[in-house]
């Protein structure tokens, strides 16, 4: 990490005078939590490319707004989190629970390094019923998950982005792990081969 942009005001405040290091290093460093929030929510890639840039220009056309009320990362999520919400209102696009588990992109679930919630088992057997399984996951819980255990976001953080109170969030995260948790002990446990 470019030790200069450790601090959020600087890094606000040279994207803003448009200086190249800080906008690439802004990209950079959002980029992931945005392409999370997308791939749980909107099914079509094409769709979740289009969006990611859309996104980028609300960031952009109203960064200077943003006030440092809440961290930079939790603004930058419910930009992505509204954003995708509108999509799916208008276009009435499908969710990605709605893919039938053979046609999930295992490879792009958890977007940019194939991180999982759960390392304590990584056999490839174990990553498919894993995603089959958070897949099929409400959107909220799929999000919930993916942002506590991906991107490592607190309870008030996710609030913060998904407009949920953080006692909300934190049931909804015990919730979804013991819906997971159920399946994969009842309908998989005999499949699952941990190395």
């Amino acid at each position: 990490m470019n030790s200069i942009y450790t601090n959020e005001r600087i890094l606000v405040r040279d994207v803003l005078d448009k200086k190249r290091e800080a906008v690439h290093f802004f990209i950079e460093s959002y980029k992931r939590l945005i392409e999370h929030i997308i791939w749980r929510m909107v099914r079509r890639r094409t769709e979740r490319e289009d969006l990611v840039q859309d996104i980028f220009i609300k960031i952009f056309a109203s960064l200077d707004g943003f006030q440092f009320k809440s961290k930079l990362s939790s603004w930058i999520g419910k930009i992505a989190y509204n954003t995708c919400l509108n999509h799916i209102q208008k276009k009435k696009a499908s969710l990605a629970a709605d893919v039938m588990p053979e046609e999930m992109d295992y490879d792009s679930f958890f977007v940019s390094d194939g991180s999982m919630p759960d390392k304590e088992c990584e056999s490839q057997e174990y990553k498919g019923i894993l995603f089959r399984e958070i897949a099929r996951l409400n959107e909220t819980y799929r999000t919930i998950i993916t942002l506590y255990h991906v991107d490592n976001l607190s309870y008030k953080e996710i609030g913060d982005i998904m407009g949920l109170p953080g006692g909300t969030v934190k049931s909804y995260l015990f919730r979804a792990r013991k819906k997971l948790f159920n399946t994969l002990t009842s309908e998989y446990m005999g499949e699952i081969q941990c190395q």
